[in-house]
């Protein structure tokens, strides 16, 4: 039975993941130890209660840190095993840009394909030993398994796991699937328990399909049965993102089992004198800028920033959108669900993640992206007639508008100048025509 390799995360990553632990934890019991060398061994004075005091108090501040570094890793693994055995099989995560919907779609689906491999492979396994029987036929349903299975053994993929913007495991050293939007409309076939992940969901799915289902415009009825049967053609699971939920193609929304709205995320428990010193260093190197200084500590400070970056948590808020309606306009209106106190849902998540992916993923597609860098300064504080007004709307809607009268004065243009040209055709045609016959006739 061949496997797919796996690895440990990088050391750096091990190391700065349980930093905050240890070095709280060590300086946790010294502090106790000192403390209580303190009481025992030093008489009642004015010296005792000076070394006292301050042992205590920085020993309880450890403390406090620890717990919270544990109440912080509880949370996040029991959130990875809430992920692993969901029963849902649509979800959207929206929210504005940088609240952590991107982040926490692609560690949810990557949770997701773990889960969903494993089981995968235990599926198998249970087959094992029918292969022995020479005249062994699988069925439909072990036949999908066997073909999942060597699907993702002979492929270099992350098992299970698609999506339509890059993602990278350490664990597996492998790239995700590509998912693309013809497997959303069935023209791909997807294997048996893929978890996709669909970055900006409102692209792909977006609200002008639901007017072009009825004759299955651009693949829009297809997509829904997809989304709505995908557990059933391949008990697929999937997770999408878009800034304003409503975004989404409507017959997809009708089958989400939960639309989670991201509100920000915030770093937590960082190594405080790290911190500082790295903030200090790099506010020095900026003033001096100097080609020696840049040769001899840039290493350390990528080091330390890489340090940085995979040490504590990032706390992430969240509440969960339950719909309420429709407005005048009949657009869909949602409610934010809360915790009972009132407050939104709280998610710790380790910074030395598993898996890597780029935010910018988009930008080739950036339209001027190969242009000249061009931006004009201002002379003054005030604004020329010509500025201001641009940054009116009506001003906007009257250039608008201007455009689309030249746009259609010029298409206007074309059309005629063809006209004239088909004519001249047709009156250079009759004339060869009448030539032929008039030649005709004199043989």
């Amino acid at each position: 039975m061949q496997k797919i390799t796996t690895y440990k995360l990088p050391f750096y990553k091990r190391f700065a993941r349980y930093y905050e632990f240890y070095k709280n934890l060590i300086l946790s019991l010294l502090g106790l130890l000192v403390s209580v060398i303190i009481i025992f061994l030093l008489d009642i004075g004015l010296w005792k209660l000076l070394l006292l005091v301050p042992s205590i108090i920085i020993t309880i501040r450890c403390i406090v840190k620890l717990f919270k570094y544990i109440h912080a890793n509880s949370n996040f693994d029991n959130w990875v095993s809430n992920q692993k055995s969901t029963s849902n099989h649509v979800s959207e995560y929206t929210g504005p840009p940088g609240t952590g919907k991107t982040l926490m779609q692609n560690l949810s689906t990557y949770f997701m394909a773990k889960y969903s491999w494993e089981e995968l492979q235990f599926e198998y396994w249970l087959l094992l030993p029918k292969f022995k029987n020479p005249d062994f036929v699988p069925n439909e349903d072990e036949s999908e398994i066997i073909q999942a299975y060597n699907f993702y053994i002979n492929n270099k993929g992350i098992p299970c796991l698609a999506s339509n913007v890059p993602i990278y495991s350490y664990e597996y050293d492998r790239h995700s699937y590509i998912l693309t939007a013809e497997h959303l409309k069935q023209e791909e076939r997807v294997p048996y328990r893929l978890v996709g992940a669909i970055d900006e969901m409102g692209t792909v799915c977006n609200l002008e399909m639901y007017k072009d289902r009825s004759n299955n415009y651009g693949g829009s009825a297809d997509m829904a049965d997809f989304f709505r049967f995908c557990r059933q053609f391949a008990e697929m699971r999937c997770i999408g993102t878009e800034q304003e939920a409503t975004n989404v193609y409507k017959d997809v929304r009708r089958v989400t089992a939960e639309i989670i709205k991201f509100k920000g995320v915030e770093p937590v428990q960082k190594p405080v004198f790290f911190s500082r010193l790295y903030n200090k260093r790099k506010k020095k190197y900026i003033e001096d800028l100097d080609v020696k200084q840049s040769l001899k500590h840039s290493r350390k400070m990528l080091k330390l920033k890489r340090f940085l970056d995979n040490c504590g948590f990032l706390k992430i808020r969240y509440v969960y959108l339950t719909e309420t309606g429709k407005d005048a306009e009949g657009k869909t209106v949602y409610n934010e669900k809360t915790r009972d106190n009132g407050k939104d849902y709280i998610l710790y998540v380790p910074c030395a993640m598993p898996i890597k992916y780029i935010t910018r993923a988009y930008r080739p597609s950036y339209r001027a992206l190969d242009k000249p860098l061009r931006l004009a300064v201002y002379e003054k504080l005030s604004l020329s007639k010509e500025s201001s007004s641009k940054m009116l709307k009506a001003e906007t809607l009257r250039l608008v508008a201007e455009e689309r009268d030249k746009a259609k004065a010029e298409e206007d243009k074309r059309k005629y100048i063809e006209k004239i040209k088909l004519k001249e055709e047709m009156r250079q045609s009759a004339k060869a025509i009448k030539s032929n016959i008039n030649s005709t006739k004199k043989c």
